[in-house]
């Protein structure tokens, strides 16, 4: 019996399912802490299961900002703590697993920050966690606090399937609340990876580039073959008449163009949206088979008005938390310096399916005829 083919996804899908051009959530402010009564802290608490087994030795979060009136011993210290979940799954702060302090005098800018637990913790395979961040001392009022970004907004109600995200953001509900509309931003790490989704930004990238596309190589053993099965992006629509959208396959080095499909006009969106989804196939055939190991660019050429999302992190290596890792990247061409630019904190809003190159047909009959 044949093999069935196999597909891989590269890029970064996530925010194609938003339903308007996604935006980080507006940081909010811890402004409220009551010693005498901590189940009243104002917190919030990303959700997610460990993909695999991993020594978990530091957490982050989108920091947004802070400010402090009193003398830095009295300022603003939040606690960023790995919990339990419980069975109505939620955090249970009753069996925290690890924690790092959180302190506003030590703070600088607006970042994607990582915090060193005091103590790593083993995370096994399939555990679900909670990291939690609360008011944990100082002073916590109007002129004093810590403020943080949970997530990207316009998620269109679609929960991601590895993470949840709940907020109490008025301390008098004593509530939990889920926002499935917000696509989580947070990160926990190892000394070698990276999990959960540290987004530092997101930004638009256009013109004046004559290429736009991600970087990429194809993973796997030597000796199997991909070929391009279908792109999805988050682009904005090419505005002005006439103008025509390229899309491109090139690989590094001489002869690099191996595929192409041409569009006039504009893209055409699944909905009205100035930010739409596009899904784009190549049909010229043949189609090239790409090899594992491989230098690859997937994008458009001359984009005229069209603009791509993508997604900043702080550090290159904070890429390991998405599929592909360090070798998923944007990159960007000019022609007046006839080189790729390697933006490597930067990765489009792409879904790239690579499936299995077919087999010949002699090879095809071959592998279906019975056994003598």
């Amino acid at each position: 019996m044949a093999n069935q083919p196999k597909h891989i996804s590269l890029g970064f899908s996530p925010l194609l399912r938003t339903a308007e051009g996604p935006q980080i959530d507006a940081p909010r402010k811890f402004d409220f802490f009551d010693p005498s009564d901590p189940a009243n802290d104002q917190r919030v608490a990303w959700i997610f299961q460990m993909p695999e087994a991993a020594q978990l030795s530091s957490a982050g979060f989108l920091f947004g900002g802070k400010n402090f009136t009193v003398p830095p011993s009295q300022a603003p210290k939040c606690r960023l703590s790995l919990c339990a979940v419980n069975d109505s799954g939620l955090p249970d702060t009753s069996n925290e697993k690890a924690y790092a302090d959180v302190d506003a005098a030590t703070l600088g800018a607006a970042d994607f920050l990582f915090f060193s637990f005091q103590s790593a913790y083993l995370a096994q395979r399939g555990e679900m966690l909670a990291l939690q961040l609360r008011p944990h001392s100082g002073t916590f009022n109007f002129d004093n606090y810590i403020s943080v970004s949970r997530g990207v907004n316009g998620y269109g109600n679609l929960v991601n399937p590895y993470t949840r995200d709940f907020a109490v953001e008025d301390p008098l509900e004593l509530v939990w609340k889920a926002r499935p509309n917000l696509y989580p931003i947070f990160a926990v790490q190892s000394s070698s990876k990276t999990y959960g989704a540290p987004i530092k930004n997101l930004v638009s990238i256009g013109t004046p580039y004559t290429r736009l596309a991600m970087r990429f190589l194809v993973p796997g053993a030597t000796g199997v073959t991909y070929q391009v099965a279908a792109l999805r992006s988050q682009t904005g629509a090419v505005s002005g008449s006439g103008n025509a959208v390229n899309l491109r396959l090139w690989r590094a080095g001489a002869r690099p163009l191996l595929q192409t499909n041409d569009f006039s006009g504009k893209f055409v969106p699944l909905h009205g949206s100035a930010w739409s989804q596009h899904r784009e196939l190549f049909f010229k055939s043949p189609l090239q088979k790409l090899t594992v190991n491989t230098e690859y660019f997937i994008g458009i050429e001359n984009p005229q008005n069209a603009l791509f999302n993508c997604i900043e992190v702080a550090h290159e290596s904070h890429m390991t938390a998405f599929a592909g890792g360090t070798e998923v990247y944007l990159a960007q061409y000019l022609t007046s310096s006839s080189s790729w630019d390697h933006l490597r904190r930067f990765r489009p809003c792409f879904d790239l399916v690579l499936g299995d190159s077919p087999p010949s047909s002699s090879s095809s009959s071959s592998s279906s005829s019975p056994s003598p």
